[in-house]
């Protein structure tokens, strides 16, 4: 088939030639000739281009550049500590923040921000730290896993000669999608059911002697510092109040 449609384009061209001379054939061949790309530059420009002499339904999709996990920065520090009877009293304190203007971003930094008000009140009436009988911490571990990145803030802290009270809260934020990711959303990206997560909690908490825990509610999934998948869990204590208590998953 190709044959015949190359014999009778040569056919025509010949009618042609006899009919309006070589200059008018080279115009009609000129209008099969492929335009010019107009690409220029370096390899790593045109690979940045569309090349022409594509059918329109076959168009290249550019190239998504990659996108990298926000900065994240120690914006309020407290460091204020005086020793009594062997006990440190005051403020050991360093909170993050997402380095980005993204709303996704905001709405967590708004929510670690809570911390900061609540440690600003409390340093406010400090006074004389000579006079003081609190400890107050609050720090935090970062970690990145695929388009992932996770920020934990532990906080502790009590009264001298009392009991003390732990804390801690974690942040999954798609900082490719610019949002917080559910405890459901992270079971799937773990590759993990909650099956499998309460038994891997109830059997670390049994060895410890401790009672087990029947739901999510008290269950915070995260990647430590160490790129280790963990379950942070509000487990009872025999003093009273709960604390949290770290199971390594994987």
């Amino acid at each position: 088939m190709f044959k015949k449609i190359v014999s009778l384009f040569c056919s025509a061209l010949l009618v042609l030639t006899m009919l309006t001379g070589c200059q008018s054939v080279k115009k009609v061949i000129d209008k099969f000739k492929p335009e010019e790309t107009g690409i220029s530059g370096s390899l790593e420009d045109t690979q940045k281009e569309d090349t022409s002499g594509k059918e329109e339904t076959a168009t290249d999709s550019p190239a998504t550049e990659t996108i990298k996990a926000p900065q994240v920065i120690t914006y309020y520090t407290v460091k204020k500590l005086v020793t009594k009877d062997e006990v440190d009293i005051g403020f050991d304190v360093e909170i993050p923040k997402i380095v980005t203007d993204n709303p996704g971003a905001e709405i967590i930094n708004t929510k670690i921000d809570i911390y900061k008000v609540k440690i600003e009140k409390e340093y406010a009436k400090s006074g004389n730290l000579a006079e003081y009988d609190k400890i107050i911490k609050c720090n935090y571990k970062t970690a990145v896993k695929d388009n992932l990145l996770f920020i934990s803030v532990y906080t502790s802290g009590g009264v001298l000669y009392s009991e003390g009270f732990a804390e801690n809260y974690h942040y999954a934020y798609d900082y490719v999608e610019d949002r917080e990711l559910s405890t459901d959303e992270l079971i799937e990206f773990f590759g993990m059911n909650k099956d499998q997560i309460l038994t891997k909690v109830n059997t670390a908490l049994a060895k410890e002697g401790m009672e087990s825990v029947t739901g999510f509610d008290k269950i915070s999934l995260f990647v430590d510092e160490n790129g280790k998948i963990c379950a942070d869990t509000l487990a009872p204590s025999m003093l009273g109040p709960e604390y949290p208590f770290i199971v390594i998953l994987d």
